[in-house]
């Protein structure tokens, strides 16, 4: 009996998933163009203005860069800054946290969330900011990131299959986030062909959620040693064209000295090429020039 109730209700489910891919007008869109919102800041300005704002909803972005050059920090920072509410300049909206890597720290998570609380409560002067910063706790950040644990391609697979008809049901869902996309493409595949097709389904996947639900979707891309035909190396984004032709933005970062990094947007469908750099603190990302936290943190 309870097979059967699950049956039902997984294909009424999947009729409502199909029915809201060609559900959006174009008035629906425009709607969207003029909301006050539009972006996911990052806390730090200088890339924010980079990004010309922030992550933009309804739109895919790519990050790239080296092991240790603060990608996952980036990505923790966004889920906890998806969650301010909308008075305080945030989405007041929800995340999906995909890890393939391992690497989600929940102790991190706590720490960034326990800093952007302080950090709201201390800037809101109206009335109504001082009602949403003091509803903006650390329990309701860490009860709205959605967080799953992806070993191999195969799980990989089916928890983006299953991202339409989630957030469906968690209409405050505003971010999704793949940490990285990366991992689980480096495994051995028959032909190029069969890893282009895996990509481009995945990518297509991703697409439907970001349009469909108006969500950013933040990717994570590794970066890998090519050689040229004069046989010097040079590093390129290891998950290709496929990928950051389909991103409205791309964005990558690189070491600088101490503890100082760079952030470059490559490729934006609204924005020139520009940089920003950033460090990481004990508080998040945030401006290198920003000296409100002294304390820097060389060993996350």
């Amino acid at each position: 009996m309870l097979y059967l109730l699950y049956e039902i209700i997984t294909k009424y489910l999947s009729m409502e998933c199909e029915r809201r891919l060609f559900a959006q007008t174009a008035k629906t869109l425009l709607d969207r163009d003029v909301e006050d919102v539009q972006s996911i800041v990052t806390f730090c300005e200088s890339l924010d203005n980079a990004l010309g704002g922030g992550i933009q909803l309804g739109q895919m972005t790519e990050c790239a860069g080296p092991s240790g050059i603060g990608k996952t920090q980036l990505c923790l920072q966004l889920a906890v800054d998806v969650c301010i509410p909308k008075v305080l300049g945030g989405v007041d909206g929800e995340v999906i946290y995909i890890d393939t890597e391992g690497a989600f720290k929940y102790k991190r998570l706590k720490q960034i969330a326990e800093a952007a609380v302080s950090h709201c409560r201390r800037v809101a002067e109206t009335e109504e900011q001082q009602i949403a910063a003091n509803g903006f706790t650390l329990s309701k950040i860490l009860s709205r990131v959605h967080y799953q644990r992806c070993v191999d391609l195969p799980t990989l697979q089916r928890c983006l299959k299953s991202l339409l008809c989630f957030i469906r049901l968690h209409s405050q869902v505003k971010l999704v986030i793949v940490d990285s996309v990366a991992m689980h493409l480096r495994e051995r595949f028959d032909s190029a062909l069969e890893r282009s097709h895996v990509i481009n389904n995945i990518v297509l996947t991703l697409l439907q959620v970001a349009t469909n639900f108006h969500v950013a979707i933040f990717l994570v891309n590794q970066i890998t040693t090519r050689f040229g035909e004069d046989g010097e190396p040079f590093s390129v984004p290891s998950v290709g064209p496929l990928l950051t032709s389909n991103c409205a933005q791309q964005l990558l970062l690189f070491h600088r000295q101490g503890n100082l990094r760079y952030a470059r947007l490559m490729k934006s469908s609204t924005r020139p090429p520009c940089g920003a750099v950033y460090t990481i603190t004990q508080s998040g990302i945030r401006d290198a020039a920003d000296d409100s936290d002294q304390k820097r943190t060389s060993s996350i």
